[in-house]
């Protein structure tokens, strides 16, 4: 299948290290294998809460109601609301939409 996006790789996604309930993938047999997974989530988080604060979504309604889907969580709103891209040459996360 044709790639018909400007980009050259897939969204980084996180479904198979951080489990529905929010729990990591935690085990010291696979500590060498988690720690850059871990490394590329605490950045992608980084980045996208920094996107959040410039859009100005920081206290928007999902996050600030009570009983809104992502009450009291600007992370798990940012990083479903934003796509972040592992760029091809330099091998670092991108802001992409």
């Amino acid at each position: 299948m044709l790639n018909h996006s400007r980009f050259n790789s897939r969204p980084t996604v996180f479904p198979y290290f951080v489990f529905a309930l929010q729990r990591e993938i935690n085990h010291d047999a696979l500590g060498k294998y988690l720690q850059p997974l871990r490394e590329l989530l605490a950045e992608v988080k980084k980045k996208a809460l920094q996107r959040l604060e410039y859009e100005g979504l920081k206290e928007c309604e999902l996050i600030t109601a009570p009983g809104g889907k992502f009450y009291k969580d600007p992370t798990g709103f940012a990083l479903s609301k934003y796509a972040y891209y592992m760029c091809f040459k330099c091998n670092k996360v991108a802001w992409c939409g």
